[in-house]
């Protein structure tokens, strides 16, 4: 399915907006999506003089039981992927939620205009609510 094609879910929709390259607000940081192989994946990176640093790794997976946003963190649970269900979609926001995981369970992205993303991640931790927002704007698209 292309991701151009107007009768694609919404998410899809959603992703081909999103899709090139994102730098984090006061911080060496790259959010980079692109589509490839039928899906969407990205990767955060921090910038460290002339090397690039992965710290994550995401994908954007379907199968019979929904759509998941898969995140592989570098040193964070034991090298394995975590899956978070698209729970929410709208023109210019998903929603991801995984009840189970310590935190973050939920993960929204959200544009609030073509080059201005935010991500929020957020859930409980030690009984307490808490809430990190993530702001980027665009540096390259597709």
């Amino acid at each position: 399915m292309s991701c151009q094609n107007s009768n694609a879910p919404e998410h899809h929709l959603f992703f081909n907006k999103i899709v090139g390259e994102w730098k984090l607000e006061d911080k060496p940081v790259i959010e980079k999506w692109h589509y490839a192989d039928s899906s969407y994946k990205g990767s955060v990176f921090i910038v460290s003089g002339n090397d690039n640093v992965i710290t994550e790794e995401i994908r954007i997976i379907e199968n019979s039981k929904g759509v998941f946003y898969e995140a592989k963190v570098n040193d964070q649970n034991q090298g394995e992927s975590i899956y978070f269900k698209l729970i929410l979609t709208e023109d210019n926001k998903v929603i991801f939620e995984n009840k189970e995981h310590d935190f973050p369970q939920q993960i929204t992205y959200k544009l609030t205009d073509t080059n201005s993303l935010v991500a929020t991640i957020q859930g409980i931790i030690n009984e307490e609510s808490k809430s990190i927002k993530l702001n980027y704007t665009r540096i390259q698209k597709k």
